[in-house]
């Protein structure tokens, strides 16, 4: 088939790439504009995306250290969470997973937390993250690698340029669409570019961001997710590194009085934005607020009106919508490129063949459109616990932690986690899903997982002595480990000297 895909942004280059290396018999075309700005205030990952940049299950022809090199590109363990609970609180939210138990339950975790110890280290990667460290280290052939899940920070501007370099025999045509062309039966024909061309193709995927070029000329319904998650602004900003700035291996996630603010840290500089309610402020008053917070001036990219939620439809037709096109759900788990790539995942390998009469099968797609919708629909979930703290010190927290701004899913957790650890049975688990184990650091992290709840559940799957076994355990295995990991400024300042 001829596919066609709409933005050359992150997301755009990401399914071009994908479809290019897993169904190369595919003709491809990538329309992306130069005229047309990227954020790039800094961008963060899950592991998904290190799945793709270390070929995990496929060849994609990418290489880590490369990535890292061509992308400003820093490593990311966990996120810091500060004052989501109350001002001057803050905790560490490892992106792996503590070691689970028989039951599905996280001993270790139960242990860390019913003795005081930093719950984080009960990871590999919150071990690493409490020690500075990268999670590269020297092979025998002296060649610096990594063995395990990890995310990554960078530029936003050089990823995609990085994934375009990766793909073969893939157009790219420098220009705008400004209409296209639906037949009757709602099937987009050809796009129509500001340089006259017409371009036809069997398959669009509309990667155009928040601009939403064919969701909006199929007239696709928008289901948002404002009662849950009311932030609506961002005001993204950059930061120059201070003279000998460490670089930590983690994304900052900074409350504020009406929203909160991400610290990304690539190579040459600090990459920032507040994220907040426009009920409760003005930009103006925004930008006061976190130049007061960070003693210094700022100047705003720009400001980026939303409305976090997601299409009603991902697929229609033959029409698929990813990256902004399809949902925007707040930047604070870094959701959006993971979960291009889930899309991606299911689309190619469960769906995509070889014409369009056979890949637009109704069936499929409305099954496509349930499953889809239910990871999205899941992070919204999580992502509205996050402001369940016990903030009370402005309008905005106040308004935001009252039970109501909860999901039922949210609200169902909650209660559980008055009385045990959240378990991957309780979640309607899937392929990219926000699994139990990120659920139990934010509950963790917001007292909804005390120190009481943690000594009963141990107790009640006869686990304590399993508990201190795998806690200490795994410390011992991290201290001796932990020696052959490159401390991760220094990772950092290898990467600058090693760039072309």
């Amino acid at each position: 088939m001829k596919i066609v895909i709409l933005g050359g942004g992150t997301a755009g280059w990401l399914a071009a790439l994908m479809v290019n290396k897993m169904q190369p018999q595919h003709s491809i075309t990538v329309i992306e504009s130069s005229e047309i700005g990227i954020v790039g205030a800094g961008e963060g990952s899950t592991g998904t995306l290190s799945d793709i940049i270390r070929n995990t299950y496929w060849d994609f022809g990418c290489d880590e250290a490369e990535f890292f090199r061509e992308t400003n590109a820093t490593p990311k363990l966990g996120i810091h969470h500060i004052d989501w609970k109350v001002k001057g609180h803050s905790y560490l939210a490892p992106i792996d997973g503590a070691e689970k138990g028989v039951f599905g339950t996280y001993p270790s975790l139960m242990h860390a937390l019913s003795n005081d110890h930093p719950f984080h280290t009960t990871t590999k990667n919150g071990y690493l993250l409490d020690k500075n460290l990268s999670p590269f280290y020297f092979n025998n052939n002296g060649e610096i690698v990594s063995d395990g899940l990890y995310a990554a920070h960078f530029d936003a501007h050089l990823v995609g340029k990085y994934f375009k370099k990766k793909c073969y025999n893939v157009q790219a045509i420098d220009a705008k669409v400004v209409d296209a062309l639906v037949d009757t039966n709602g099937f987009v024909k050809n796009v129509a570019l500001d340089s006259g061309q017409i371009v036809e193709a069997d398959f669009f995927i509309d990667a155009s961001g928040f601009s939403r070029v064919l969701h909006k000329k199929l007239n696709v319904g928008w289901i948002s997710y404002s009662k849950y998650l009311p932030v609506n602004t961002a005001m993204p900003f950059i930061l120059p590194y201070e003279e000998n700035h460490i670089i930590m291996p983690v994304t900052t996630a900074f409350a504020q009085k009406n929203g909160w603010v991400w610290m990304i840290p690539t190579q040459e500089r600090m990459g920032c934005g507040y994220v907040f309610d426009s009920r409760y402020t003005s930009n103006e008053d925004a930008q006061k607020e976190i130049e007061n917070v960070f003693g210094r001036e700022i100047t705003p990219i720009r400001f980026l009106n939303f409305d976090t939620g997601r299409s009603e439809e991902l697929w229609k037709n033959n029409c698929l919508f990813i990256g902004l096109s399809a949902a925007f759900a707040e930047p604070l788990e870094a959701t959006s490129i993971h979960s291009t790539i889930v899309q991606m995942h299911y689309f190619i390998l469960n769906n995509l063949k070889n014409d369009v009469a056979t890949t637009c099968n109704q069936g499929s797609i409305r099954s496509y459109n349930a499953l889809l919708g239910k990871l999205y629909d899941g992070f919204r979930d999580f992502l509205s616990v996050h402001y369940s703290g016990k903030r009370t010190d402005s309008e905005f927290w106040l308004d935001i932690t009252k039970p109501e701004k909860r999901t039922d899913r949210a609200l169902r957790l909650l209660e559980s986690a008055k009385d045990r650890s959240i378990m991957d049975n309780d979640l309607d688990m899937m392929f990219g899903f926000a699994g139990s184990s990120i659920w139990n650091w934010i509950l963790a992290g917001l007292d909804h997982l005390p120190k009481e709840t943690a000594i009963k559940e141990l107790k009640q799957y006869d686990q304590e002595v399993l508990g201190s076994n795998q806690y200490h355990d795994h410390i011992k295995n991290m201290e001796e480990t932990a020696k052959s990991y490159i401390n991760n400024t220094n990772f950092v300042s290898w990467l600058r000297d090693k760039k072309i």
